[in-house]
């Protein structure tokens, strides 16, 4: 039942309406994450995690065999994405960044 009214909650302003198989429920953000960086993890999968950062997200890749490729936030500009950084880091591998 929660699924359901989740959908039509989430649904509004969407071109499309979502059905209970868009939505997956975890216990929480570090659940979340285990799933989502095991969902990314294939041979030779990068991923561009922002430093400073999270820890967990790390860890988390390390577990999956994933490649880290780290970018920097720029304190100074509010900590802004440097957006040279990570052109310079995409390749054919990268398969997500997490900020």
């Amino acid at each position: 039942m929660l699924d359901y009214f989740l959908c039509d909650h989430l649904s509004k302003g969407l071109p499309y309406k979502l059905s209970p198989d868009d939505i997956y429920f975890t216990i929480g953000c570090t659940q979340a994450i285990e799933i989502i960086l095991a969902v990314l993890a294939c041979p030779g999968a990068n991923i561009l995690l922002s430093r400073p950062g999270y820890p967990f997200y790390e860890t988390r890749a390390a577990y999956s065999h994933l490649e880290v490729c780290h970018f920097d936030l720029l304190p100074k500009k509010g900590w802004e994405v440097d957006l040279d950084a990570i052109e310079a880091l995409v390749d054919e591998n990268i398969t997500s960044s997490l900020i």
